[in-house]
């Protein structure tokens, strides 16, 4: 009997259930879909779910903002099932569920639904995109199991899950003196430049809606609010004793012209023809990266050239809360 076991943070459960509707005919045929809430009152907590990650052949990560942050579900079931993954033992299927820095986890290697990583909750038809999902997993469920990664390195002579007769012999260590780092810098594609930017953006905007729940936690005369105004623009608003000191509006302009890459605006309303400062897709060394424009003229920033997201939403997060320490 194929089991699957499904990984996932309670502030998803909603679509966990409208996914397990639409895996529905494939339990009609035998196979079984479990998660936390199939425990009974009793049941040791965490000794039945490493149990149920143990035997399953098919793992579900419904990946989101919440499932990244929870420590249970990153460090103990997500690792588990890496672990498994490696070894052949079972399948580990990326669900993204809605926006999140996935690609910046181990998972990034692996072949994520929906289509193209892009989240269930930024389609426009989530029953439809639920099925494709479900589709999706069906046929992984109809799969061979795969072989364990480090049979799959052996050459080509070699038998899946046994190791050749004869082991190749360890290469000889060549000192760091001896052989220099290379930094091969690649071409990037725009097909690149397209995801890095929608994954920057989605980056930025959690780091804002962070930074901004730690300064009212941390303030006491301080309120914020964070807006998702839609999938490329939000909104961020401090107060101080309930008047606002600083406001801006980021969003993800796609490659174009004026207005191409996150631009930052003091201005919230609809347009996007003003801005007061921009991020554009560079490349670093061998990596894409990200160029301020320098309108905001920082003065003192070391925040200079080619930055990575962090670092890049750092920059943003201090032309934000400038206005602050006037």
């Amino acid at each position: 009997m194929t089991r699957v076991f499904c990984s996932y943070s309670h502030a998803d459960e909603a679509l966990r259930k409208r996914l397990d509707v639409h895996l529905v005919p494939y339990k009609r045929q035998g196979v079984t879909v479990w998660n936390d809430r199939e425990m009974l009152a009793g049941d040791q907590l965490d000794e039945t779910i490493r149990q149920e990650l143990a035997v399953a052949d098919v793992i579900l990560l419904l990946l989101s903002p919440d499932f990244i942050a929870s420590p249970y579900c990153y460090d103990v079931e997500m690792q588990r099932a890496i672990e498994r993954n490696q070894k052949g033992e079972c399948r580990v299927i990326p669900v993204i569920l809605r926006p999140c820095a996935w690609l910046s986890t181990p998972l990034k290697s692996l072949l994520a639904v929906p289509k193209d990583g892009k989240p269930v909750t930024q389609w426009p038809d989530e029953d439809l995109v639920l099925h494709d999902v479900a589709t999706e997993i069906g046929k992984a469920l109809a799969a061979p199991k795969r072989a364990p990664a480090v049979a799959q390195a052996w050459s080509a002579g070699a038998t899946p899950f046994q190791a050749p007769s004869v082991m190749p012999p360890a290469p000889q260590k060549v000192t760091s003196s001896v052989l220099p780092k290379l930094n091969v810098r690649r071409s990037f594609t725009d097909a690149d430049k397209d995801r890095f930017l929608d994954q920057a953006f989605e980056e930025i905007a959690q780091f804002f809606q962070a930074a901004l729940a730690q300064a009212e936690q941390e303030n006491q005369h301080v309120t914020t609010s964070f807006k998702r105004v839609d999938a490329n623009t939000f909104h961020a608003n401090i107060y101080v004793d309930g008047q606002a000191k600083a406001r801006c509006k980021i969003w993800n302009g796609g490659q174009r012209g004026f207005a191409g890459g996150i631009s930052y605006s003091q201005d919230q309303s609809p347009t996007t023809n003003s801005l007061n400062e921009s991020l554009s897709v560079d490349m670093m060394e061998t990596t894409l990266g990200l160029r301020p424009m320098g309108m905001t003229a920082m003065g003192n920033s070391n925040r200079q050239g080619v930055l990575d997201v962090q670092a890049g939403a750092e920059y943003l997060w201090e032309v934000f809360v400038r206005p602050l320490r006037r």
